[in-house]
Protein backbone atom coordinates (compact mmCIF):
# COMPACT_ATOMS: atom_id res chain seq x y z
CA UNK A 1 0.00 0.00 0.00
CA UNK A 2 1.27 3.44 -0.91
CA UNK A 3 0.91 5.94 1.94
CA UNK A 4 1.17 9.65 1.35
CA UNK A 5 0.06 12.85 3.04
CA UNK A 6 0.36 15.37 0.22
CA UNK A 7 0.64 15.33 -3.56
CA UNK A 8 4.40 15.95 -3.63
CA UNK A 9 5.02 12.86 -1.49
CA UNK A 10 2.77 10.77 -3.74
CA UNK A 11 4.51 11.98 -6.91
CA UNK A 12 7.94 11.40 -5.35
CA UNK A 13 7.14 7.84 -4.35
CA UNK A 14 5.51 7.00 -7.69
CA UNK A 15 8.43 8.43 -9.69
CA UNK A 16 10.96 6.55 -7.57
CA UNK A 17 9.03 3.27 -7.87
CA UNK A 18 8.64 3.72 -11.63
CA UNK A 19 12.34 4.53 -11.98
CA UNK A 20 13.28 1.37 -10.08
CA UNK A 21 11.00 -0.78 -12.24
CA UNK A 22 12.38 0.82 -15.39
CA UNK A 23 16.01 0.27 -14.38
CA UNK A 24 15.23 -3.30 -13.34
CA UNK A 25 13.41 -4.06 -16.59
CA UNK A 26 16.11 -2.49 -18.77
CA UNK A 27 18.86 -4.34 -16.91
CA UNK A 28 17.04 -7.67 -17.27
CA UNK A 29 16.44 -7.02 -20.95
CA UNK A 30 20.05 -6.10 -21.72
CA UNK A 31 21.83 -8.65 -19.51
CA UNK A 32 19.75 -11.76 -19.94
CA UNK A 33 17.12 -13.96 -18.46
CA UNK A 34 19.29 -16.04 -16.12
CA UNK A 35 17.47 -16.41 -12.77
CA UNK A 36 20.53 -15.68 -10.64
CA UNK A 37 21.31 -12.57 -12.68
CA UNK A 38 17.70 -11.41 -12.30
CA UNK A 39 17.85 -11.87 -8.52
CA UNK A 40 21.20 -10.06 -8.23
CA UNK A 41 19.99 -7.17 -10.39
CA UNK A 42 16.70 -7.01 -8.47
CA UNK A 43 18.36 -6.93 -5.06
CA UNK A 44 21.10 -4.53 -6.20
CA UNK A 45 18.74 -2.11 -7.88
CA UNK A 46 16.36 -2.29 -4.92
CA UNK A 47 19.24 -1.38 -2.60
CA UNK A 48 20.13 1.59 -4.80
CA UNK A 49 16.46 2.58 -4.93
CA UNK A 50 16.15 2.53 -1.13
CA UNK A 51 19.37 4.53 -0.79
CA UNK A 52 18.09 7.19 -3.22
CA UNK A 53 14.67 7.22 -1.59
CA UNK A 54 16.24 7.93 1.81
CA UNK A 55 18.82 10.38 0.43
CA UNK A 56 16.24 12.61 -1.20
CA UNK A 57 13.38 12.15 1.28
CA UNK A 58 13.58 15.87 2.10
CA UNK A 59 12.44 16.78 -1.43
CA UNK A 60 8.64 16.28 -1.05
CA UNK A 61 8.65 18.29 2.20
CA UNK A 62 10.76 21.00 0.57
CA UNK A 63 8.30 21.25 -2.31
CA UNK A 64 5.29 21.24 0.02
CA UNK A 65 6.69 24.04 2.19
CA UNK A 66 7.95 26.11 -0.75
CA UNK A 67 5.00 25.67 -3.12
CA UNK A 68 1.97 25.04 -0.93
CA UNK A 69 2.90 27.07 2.13
CA UNK A 70 4.87 29.68 0.12
CA UNK A 71 7.63 29.64 2.74
CA UNK A 72 11.34 29.73 1.99
CA UNK A 73 13.37 26.96 3.59
CA UNK A 74 16.59 25.20 2.67
CA UNK A 75 16.74 21.48 1.88
CA UNK A 76 18.37 20.76 5.26
CA UNK A 77 15.63 22.72 7.05
CA UNK A 78 12.99 20.84 5.08
CA UNK A 79 14.60 17.60 6.20
CA UNK A 80 14.33 18.70 9.85
CA UNK A 81 10.68 19.71 9.37
CA UNK A 82 9.66 16.59 7.45
CA UNK A 83 8.19 14.90 10.55
CA UNK A 84 5.33 17.43 10.39
CA UNK A 85 4.32 16.50 6.85
CA UNK A 86 5.18 12.85 6.18
CA UNK A 87 2.76 11.05 8.50
CA UNK A 88 5.53 9.66 10.71
CA UNK A 89 3.78 10.93 13.86
CA UNK A 90 1.66 7.78 14.25
CA UNK A 91 0.00 8.53 10.93
CA UNK A 92 -0.74 12.13 11.89
CA UNK A 93 0.42 15.06 9.84
CA UNK A 94 0.00 18.81 10.01
CA UNK A 95 -0.99 20.49 6.72
CA UNK A 96 -0.44 23.96 8.27
CA UNK A 97 -2.22 25.70 5.42
CA UNK A 98 -2.72 28.71 7.67
CA UNK A 99 1.04 29.38 7.44
CA UNK A 100 0.51 30.41 3.82
CA UNK A 101 -2.00 33.03 4.94
CA UNK A 102 0.53 34.82 7.16
CA UNK A 103 2.73 37.67 5.98
CA UNK A 104 5.70 36.26 4.02
CA UNK A 105 8.24 37.50 6.57
CA UNK A 106 6.37 35.71 9.42
CA UNK A 107 5.83 32.31 7.80
CA UNK A 108 9.23 30.75 8.37
CA UNK A 109 9.36 31.70 12.04
CA UNK A 110 5.78 30.48 12.65
CA UNK A 111 6.60 27.17 10.95
CA UNK A 112 9.67 26.56 13.10
CA UNK A 113 7.86 27.60 16.29
CA UNK A 114 5.09 25.11 15.53
CA UNK A 115 7.64 22.36 14.79
CA UNK A 116 9.41 23.07 18.07
CA UNK A 117 6.13 22.91 19.98
CA UNK A 118 5.17 19.57 18.37
CA UNK A 119 8.65 18.17 19.07
CA UNK A 120 8.52 19.27 22.72
CA UNK A 121 5.09 17.68 23.17
CA UNK A 122 6.61 14.36 22.23
CA UNK A 123 5.67 14.35 18.58
CA UNK A 124 9.25 13.94 17.44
Amino acid sequence: MLRYTHIYLLIYRLVMAFAWLLVFALAIDSIGKNLIVIIVIGVGSLGIFIFLLRTFDWLPTFLYIRLTLSTKVSPSEADKLSFLFDGSLNGKWHPLLEIGELKPESRREALFQFAKRVAMEGGK
